[in-house]
């Protein structure tokens, strides 16, 4: 090991905050050293087998940098976090007089020991304040003491008035302040690095991308919407250190059903959000993804349209005194592989959509309650274990009023959520056309001749479905295959009885065993569904399937000899450069799903690993 390393020491209960000062300092080419490092580093700490107390001490008497992060658990706490000051402070001693070791970093209000060993003790050294996991300023001074450049200085502050002046702002180390609310739906996205407008099904909505260290503010609590139903107000991907305060979030003009989110995170980290309103018709009040150490404080979240919020690998989140109510849900709050605290929060007057439903739904997570209060009347029960400490149960059931338009918004054909769908089995691919009169119903009819606009839509949906059967010679079935909001389509079948090896491809494929005969029948399927692609298109499991062994077929210049599936997910977005190979193979979704579901494949072909992406006749394919 070389010498040049910063050991970073702190108490257990503080490990992701050391983790994440850890995965700073590797991005800026320094040398951390901890004992349980983060994934993709977990080896690089205590390795098995290693006597840890030897290993310690050896690590400490050669780094160049000793970083303890204090806390109100550490400071209190005995054990090994002690025994790590001790041996600091001893090596101090040996320290020449003006030369850098140990820089002390308060990591929430707290006091640093005086304890002396050797005359010397840890106050006598000026520290950093890192609250909440920024670690700017820190990672700014060591980089400059190893004599690498950092893009790192005082936050700018700008004011912004408009939404346009506000993309423009976007970027690091800025304090944006916003003096006057704003729709952030048709403006223009600037040439900013920071900021990329995604498509979605009814519009665009903006993204905001590697972005450090940046604060948006609101004075007087201003608001920030979008009209598209399919966007999420703010998104925020691959960016540290984030700041919302002081304003209210959602989606306009109306309350509704839509199928975005309030606000996304995926792979950020040391977030906040506080004294916010994030409104519906959302579908959660926030999504995270990959994400570390995010607070959410004196909050209210309500009238979302799926639930409260989602967390997926995420470490560290703290809610404190959020309130969520006046919804309409599924699971309230969807949990996976994450640690989550409540303090002083209440989750009261929502509805659920069908009996089933649970406050929570979790898997592997870690849940820790504080004086919060959880009504549980209409929905299917609590979903955690009995009488969980720290949580007040009641069973008062919904005041709230739900709005009509909640259920029902324009060229609707029934109330959600039971839309008419289509189960796949598993030897067919489903091809659904989406119904092009839903919002443009003038192009198929005459307004003029109907009592209603209910009785002029139903009458577009006829003359569509007519024509679409006259083009492709075949016959379709209406079905729903967008959840919450509307998406009406017509589906059709391809089956063994158009190519007799398709009960066998399909089945092999997604067993994960290898195909080696018949791999070009793949391209027989293939030229059955293309046809249908100048229409809007979304296809099942199955169809995307050959979507993506065509891809890989394509890439590879020919047929190859074998072809095996590794893993498979539905997801709800992706981005290319971010595409993640899954590990496992995952069931098919329901078709109420499949309107915003991307099929995601990791395929090896004659050993050459590919991850495919199919969105409807959209594929993007790369090398893995």
């Amino acid at each position: 090991m070389s010498d040049d390393y910063c050991f970073i020491s702190c108490a257990s209960e503080d490990l992701h905050i050391a983790q994440t000062l850890y995965r700073r300092l590797r991005e800026l080419g320094l040398h951390p050293w901890m004992d349980k490092p983060p994934r993709p580093y977990h080896m690089e700490g205590l390795k098995p087998g290693e006597i840890w107390e030897d290993r310690l001490r050896n690590t400490i008497s050669s780094a160049k940098y000793f970083i303890p992060l204090f806390s109100k658990a550490s400071v209190q706490k005995t054990g090994y976090v002690q025994s790590e000051f001790r041996q600091a402070l001893s090596r101090l001693s040996q320290i020449p007089a003006g030369k850098i070791f140990v820089i002390p970093v308060r990591v929430e209000d707290c006091k640093i020991p005086s304890v002396r060993i050797d005359g010397i003790s840890f106050a006598q050294y000026q520290y950093y304040d890192c609250w909440h996991g920024n670690f700017f300023d820190l990672t700014a001074y060591l980089a400059a003491l190893e004599g690498k450049q950092v893009a790192h200085g005082p936050k700018q502050k700008i004011e912004v008035t408009t939404a346009a002046e506000f993309l423009d702002a976007l970027r690091p180390n800025t304090e944006i302040v916003v003096r006057k609310g704003f729709s952030l739906t048709g403006v223009a996205v600037p040439e900013n690095p920071h900021i990329y407008a995604r498509e979605v099904f009814d519009g665009e909505e903006i993204v905001i991308h590697g972005i450090d260290n940046i604060s948006i503010s609101g004075v007087g609590e201003q608001e920030i919407s979008v009209s598209p139903r399919y966007a999420t107000t703010l998104i925020f991907e691959r960016s540290n250190g984030i700041l919302v305060s002081g304003l209210s979030l959602g989606h306009r003009p109306d309350i509704g059903e839509c199928q975005g989110a309030v606000l996304s995170f995926s792979n950020c980290t040391a977030i906040q959000v506080r004294d916010c309103r994030l409104f519906g018709c959302g579908t959660y009040g926030f999504e995270l993804l990959e994400c570390d150490l995010v607070k959410i404080e004196d909050c209210s979240v309500f009238e979302c349209s799926y639930g409260f919020f989602t967390s997926e690998n995420v470490t560290a989140l703290s809610l404190s005194r959020v309130a969520f109510y006046d919804s309409l849900c599924f699971d309230v709050v969807t949990a996976k592989n994450s640690i989550i605290t409540f303090d002083g929060c209440s989750i009261e007057n929502n509805r659920s959509r069908h009996d089933n439903c649970k406050i929570f739904n979790t898997y592997k997570a870690d849940l820790k309650f504080i004086e919060t209060a959880i009504d549980i009347g209409g929905f299917g029960g609590l979903g955690l274990s009995p009488d969980p400490k720290g949580v007040h149960v009641t069973r008062n059931g919904s005041r709230w009023e739900i709005p009509d338009k909640l259920f029902l918004m324009p060229h609707q054909r029934e109330s959600l959520p039971s839309p008419p769908q289509r189960e796949e089995q598993p030897d067919e691919v489903l091809i659904f056309i989406i119904d092009e009169s839903y919002d443009r119903i003038d192009e198929h009819v005459n307004l003029g001749e109907y009592a209603d606009e209910g009785a002029a839509t139903d009458a577009a949906s006829r003359v569509f479905l007519s024509r679409i059967k006259s083009e492709f010679d075949t016959d379709f079935d209406e079905v729903n295959i967008g959840p919450g909001a509307d998406l009406p389509a017509f589906v059709t079948v391809i089956s063994e009885n158009v190519v007799p090896l398709i009960p066998w491809l399909i089945a092999v494929f997604f067993s994960g065993k290898p195909i080696v005969d018949n791999i070009d029948a793949w391209r027989a399927i293939l030229s059955k569904i293309k046809p249908f692609f100048h229409r809007t298109v979304v296809l099942n499991r199955n169809g995307a399937a050959v979507l993506a062994m065509n891809a890989v077929f394509e890439d590879m210049g020919g047929i190859p000899k074998k072809v095996v599936l590794h893993g498979y997910k539905p997801d709800y977005r992706y981005d290319e450069a971010q595409l993640v190979a899954p590990t496992e193979i995952k069931d098919p979704i329901p078709t109420l799903n499949l309107g915003t579901v991307k099929h995601v494949f990791h395929i090896e072909a004659d050993g050459v690993l590919f991850v495919v992406a199919v969105d409807g006749s959209k594929v993007i394919a790369k090398r893995a």
